[in-house]
């Protein structure tokens, strides 16, 4: 008996400084029948009483989050059945972590012995982790919603699995469009042999091609990508940066350089590089009588536009002329290999052009 009685006190003592709180519940009753030291320092006189009106405050039931709840008998649950289960209590809002088992008394009783872990200081630290992790995809989320290039990811299989803000704007489609869509998708038909070509070979760190909205609508764009590593999965990262608006003003710096502004005829810049390039057979250039006279009979406004009725002629009848000057202009010939033949052809021309009577107040002119 004095061995018996030693053993009892020693398991006490090892259950009382074990740090963590036990609870044998009987399971018919939810009584409480046993809670060690512990458990009575954290929350009282609790022996003999329910548990869950004990435990927890204001439950007048046994607990929805219990593994043993109201809705479930104790047959449910053999003899040996173990649960593991975690819970903030409503008492002193510290978070536990519990293993119970089901065990039957020397009398007959199914009852659950209940062993709980503070777990608080965890759970502050994971929720710290968590926040931080979101603050870290806040601040990454802000950073690449604050580029002005398109961002697109996609996965191994080339499907989008993520988009930045700028993205669905770039192509029309709302962000949940976009997600699952191949990368193909979103390239103009007329590029997609070209793009699938560079996606075999291994990607250019920076390279041009022509996309295509939702709408159908095409634009010019400069493509970079990256694959990387993320979570353990090998995944792309494309940058699109519409160039649309500077296509726009390269034609219109080309249209500056090499195009008449008043007439909207090529200019001599252009007429130079034809033909170097091209080396044509012939250039005829024609000039109008008494057009500096006229000029100043007239006025600059009337002389400019005699030079655009004659350049709108010209463009009906099929003619691709050069301004070279004031009043002369140019004529390239590419087809004709004998001499007669390209006489015959400049003559045709000028007789057409002979023939073109300009009035401005009852006056005509003549080309030469």
């Amino acid at each position: 008996m004095q061995n018996t009685n030693l053993a009892l006190e020693t398991m006490e003592l090892i259950i009382n400084h074990s740090g963590a709180l036990v609870y044998v519940i009987d399971l018919m009753s939810y009584k409480i029948l046993y809670a060690n030291k512990l458990c009575q320092d954290e929350f009282g006189d609790i022996i003999g009483k329910t548990c869950y009106s004990v435990l927890q405050k204001n439950q007048s039931c046994p607990c929805n989050f219990c593994p043993l709840p109201y809705s479930h008998t104790i047959f449910d649950f053999p003899e040996g059945t173990i649960f593991e289960w975690d819970n903030k209590n409503s008492f002193n809002s510290n978070h536990y972590l519990f293993k119970d088992r089901i065990v039957r008394l020397h009398d007959g009783r199914l009852v659950k012995i209940q062993i709980g872990i503070d777990i608080t200081k965890q759970k502050n630290l994971e929720a710290q982790l968590i926040q931080q992790r979101d603050n870290a995809l806040t601040s990454f989320q802000t950073f690449i919603d604050s580029t002005i290039e398109g961002l697109i990811i996609y996965n191994e299989s080339k499907q989008c699995i993520f988009v930045n803000h700028i993205s669905p704007q770039i192509f029309g489609y709302s962000e949940d469009e976009m997600i699952n869509k191949k990368a193909l998708d979103f390239i103009a038909p007329a590029f997609q042999t070209q793009i699938q070509t560079i996606m075999q070979n291994g990607y250019l760190e920076r390279y041009e091609a022509l996309m295509q909205r939702k709408d159908g609508s095409t634009f010019p764009a400069i493509l970079r990508s990256h694959n990387i590593v993320l979570a353990g999965q090998s995944v792309e990262i494309l940058a699109i940066l519409d160039i649309s608006k500077i296509k726009e003003k390269e034609e219109k710096i080309l249209k500056l350089a090499l195009y008449d502004q008043l007439t909207g005829l090529f200019n001599r810049e252009k007429l130079l590089i034809d033909i170097t390039t091209y080396s044509p057979s012939a250039c005829a250039i024609f000039n109008i009588d008494a057009f500096r006279e006229m000029n100043d009979f007239f006025g600059i406004n009337t002389g400019d536009r005699i030079l655009i009725q004659l350049a709108e002629e010209w463009k009906k009848m099929g003619i691709i002329a050069y301004r070279i000057g004031g009043d002369e202009f140019a004529i390239l010939f590419h087809e004709e290999t004998n001499r007669d033949s390209l006489y015959t052809r400049i003559q045709a021309i000028h007789s057409k052009l002979l023939s073109i009577q300009l009035f401005f107040e009852g006056d005509s002119m003549n080309l030469h």
